[in-house]
């Protein structure tokens, strides 16, 4: 080991560097902003792509036989793409391909590259979201048998009246409406008179718009359910039909084409799972490399409503326009134009999100030379995270995020299917509710963020006093946890119960406005906890790699976030094969080809109940895991005066040039309090760079790990001359204790 004054010493290749002291990133509004911008492409991708099989299943009814293996090899992918992503990107294996193309580490550091590709392939993936080769097959033939028989099968029609306002009887066809060639009709309203003498209608509407009003035919697909098939539907222009296809074309009973849009469904979905968690974890990565304190990381999540915040909305709007404007809901003459429309715009937008590599550029804190893998061995790599010293606090975030993800990997992958079904929210109400219920939350949230971050925890401590005596944001989290744990309990069984099938038949829907406020209310509970996730998981971070300096290791944070992703997408697959589970099979508890209102009470209730389980118990979790969490008090507060002295000012970055700033200013002191102390560095040896070095009278060292108290240590200083430091009783490992130079 080293002492390491306040000159500069070198890092990377070639690139002078001096330790951050209390400087912070350098970086202003504009960069910071600049840097969530990658949240963008990524949020869209994640969202048009993998809300696809809810989409067919659930809007478009293409059954959840189809669409579920999708969701369920999806995350296959997703648990082999972060491991051996964060193990490409932390050992820079694409480096050289980076040099070729001019992105050298110098200059654009070791994670800025990668988000440049990465918003490239979630542009082109999203342009694609909506254009299968195939929607629908026309209908040729009525189903008689098994589960998929028509409705109406069984009973002896004799007469009926067809249209709106027409009284005329009709004799019914012996062979009914189906027409093999030309398929069957199912644009007007249709009345059928059995033998018995009873009228089956077919002749349910439902009008929606305040000033233009749009009157939907919901009695279309109830012809089709009665008529051909329990599955099949009314659809514009499906193939086969001799007329036109696509938007415009004839409105015929059909059969949604589930094997084309299984294929076209999984193969988004594989390949978005490599932008997605590209875009992810080289970002995550960078924020530890560019921000070493927990005010510039909680300063970041005000910025994340321009970015992720802003994304959501437009994402919420414009999917529930296009769930709206399906052809079950208002767009039932077409709707396939208007979903290309809205996704070729969208997949342009995602190019801003390159914008991120310019502050990422300052990602520089690995030295070429000497800071390495301990082996080229991928699965060793990942075996040492669950063994080194450095990861115990990791660790406990890894145990707990498991767990939640199941519970919470449930409810994501059936909030459509709860919303429409289990709800009984009309599906030509479902833009309405989404952004009621999203947009006001998140507007509102995203302001008092911006309040949390800019007045309390991303603030400086004050009076001169040194980043150790930041705050902490662990109590506000856990009191703010406690009261939306007891609204939970008490409110959601009122506001999120199913609605009645009998009046969704008759046109009826659930009033979703009582659900905006208290959607605003656990929204603005929740921001204490998202911060102290954010501030105690960053402060994990720092404590590993202030472990492994003077070990020739290089730092691992995309390791980190690929273990963290993988297992993630581990359990989330468990959560994700549950709910599809309860949709699939030949018998399934919920049939996503039936209609919301003639969905069975057990799969109403199934659903609620573990919606209502699942909420109680992941809150419970949250509060009793920020409570017992370790880091806090004294750790805290060593961790961060380990990192004044670990954290390196890199030449060419902001934080360099604050730092100098910072220098001069304090009178050549060793920071911005104007300290002159000096810390250990075990990662590199001292190199003097056209100038003496000047060494202190006192100075502070780190104590190894593994030392006990009357233990003798050694350290050489920069001239070369020694100190000896005896363990005093008490102190240990990692602390820094003072030592008066020869």
């Amino acid at each position: 080991m080293e002492v390491v004054d306040s000159e500069k010493r070198s890092s990377s290749e070639g690139l002078k560097s001096i330790p951050i002291g209390n400087t912070a990133s350098g970086h202003g509004p504009g960069k910071k902003c600049s840097f969530v911008s990658w949240q963008w492409a990524m949020v869209m991708a994640a969202f048009f792509i993998n809300s696809l099989p809810g989409f067919l299943s659930n809007v478009l009814r293409v059954s959840t036989n189809y669409t579920g293996p999708v969701v369920i090899l999806g995350r296959i992918v997703k648990i082999v793409c972060p491991f051996l992503l964060g193990w490409v990107h932390d050992s820079m294996l694409l480096q050289p391909i980076f040099n070729k193309l001019g992105c050298k580490y110098n200059e654009w550091g070791r994670r800025a590259p990668h988000v440049i590709y990465g918003a490239l392939m979630c542009a082109i993936l999203v342009f694609f979201v909506y254009r299968p080769s195939n929607f629908a097959n026309m209908a040729t033939e009525v189903i008689t048998t098994g589960n998929e028989k028509a409705t109406l099968i069984d009973y002896n029609i004799t007469q009926y009246i067809v249209g709106k306002d027409n009284d005329i009887l009709l004799p019914y066809p012996k062979k009914g409406f189906m027409d093999s060639a030309n398929g069957l009709d199912c644009t007007k309203s249709l009345r059928l008179l059995d033998a018995k003498g009873i009228w089956h209608n077919f002749t349910a509407t439902r009008t929606v718009g305040a000033r233009v009003k749009t009157v939907v035919p919901v009695y279309s697909t109830q012809i089709c359910s009665g008529l051909v098939s329990t599955f099949s539907v009314c659809w514009p222009g499906p193939k086969g039909n001799p007329v036109k296809v696509g938007d415009g074309g004839p409105r015929l009973c059909s059969f949604m084409d589930g094997p084309i849009l299984f294929v076209h469904a999984l193969i988004l979905a594989l390949f978005s799972h490599i932008a997605i968690q590209t875009m992810w974890q080289a970002s995550q990565a960078a924020k530890f490399e560019v921000y070493p304190w927990k005010e510039e990381r909680v300063d970041l999540l005000k910025y994340n409503p321009l970015a992720s915040g802003l994304a959501l909305i437009t994402f919420q709007i414009t999917y529930s326009f296009i769930g709206q404007r399906s052809e079950f809901g208002t767009g039932f003459t077409g709707a396939i134009n208007f979903r290309k429309t809205v996704v070729g715009i969208i997949a342009v937008t995602c190019l801003v999100s390159m914008l991120s590599a310019w502050p990422m550029k300052d990602a520089k804190q690995v030295d070429l030379k000497k800071d390495q893998f301990t082996g080229k061995n991928i699965f060793a790599e990942y075996r040492a995270i669950f063994s080194d010293e450095g990861t115990i606090y990791y660790r406990y975030f890894l145990i707990v995020n498991s767990i939640t993800r199941i519970m919470v990997s449930f409810v994501i992958n059936s909030t459509l299917f709860y919303l429409l079904h289990v709800m009984g929210i009309p599906l030509s109400d479902f833009a309405g509710a989404v952004i009621g219920m999203v947009l006001p939350p998140l507007l509102i949230n995203g302001i008092a963020m911006l309040f949390l971050a800019n007045y309390i925890f991303a603030t400086k401590p004050k009076n001169g006093q040194e980043r150790e005596h930041t705050r902490n944001p662990r109590k506000a989290a856990l009191i703010c946890v406690a009261i939306e744990l007891i609204l939970v309990i008490i409110v959601w069984p009122i506001l999120g119960s199913p609605f009645s099938r009998e009046e969704l038949k008759a046109g009826g829907g659930k009033n979703f406005v009582p659900l905006i406020p208290y959607q605003i209310i656990t929204g603005l509970l929740g921001l204490p906890y998202i911060i102290w996730v954010s501030s105690a998981y960053g402060w994990a971070i720092d404590y590993d790699n202030h472990s492994r300096r003077g070990k020739g290791n290089k730092r691992r944070e995309s390791l980190l976030r690929g273990l963290y992703a993988g297992l993630d997408a581990l359990t989330s697959l468990i959560g994700v094969t549950f709910s599809q589970g309860l949709r699939m099979g030949t018998n399934p508890l919920c049939d996503t080809r039936l209609a919301p209102e003639d969905q069975t009470q057990a799969c109403i209730d199934t659903f609620f109940w573990l919606w209502y389980i699942f909420a109680i118990i992941l809150l419970i979790i949250a509060f009793v895991f920020c409570y017992f969490f370790p880091i806090k008090g004294k750790l805290m507060e060593d961790i961060i005066k380990i990192q004044k002295e670990y954290q390196l000012a890199v030449e060419g970055t902001d934080a360099y040039k604050a730092r100098l700033k910072d220098t001069a200013a304090a009178g050549g002191g060793g920071g911005q309090s104007g300290s002159g102390a000096a810390y250990i560095n075990t990662s590199a040896p001292v190199k003097i760079v056209s100038q003496p070095v000047v060494v202190p009278k006192t100075m502070k060292v780190r104590l190894p790990d593994g030392v006990t108290a009357g233990m003798e240590l050694e350290y050489p200083l920069s001239d070369g001359r020694k100190v000896k430091v005896v363990v005093k009783e008490g102190e240990k490992g990692g602390d820094m204790v003072p030592v008066v130079l020869p």
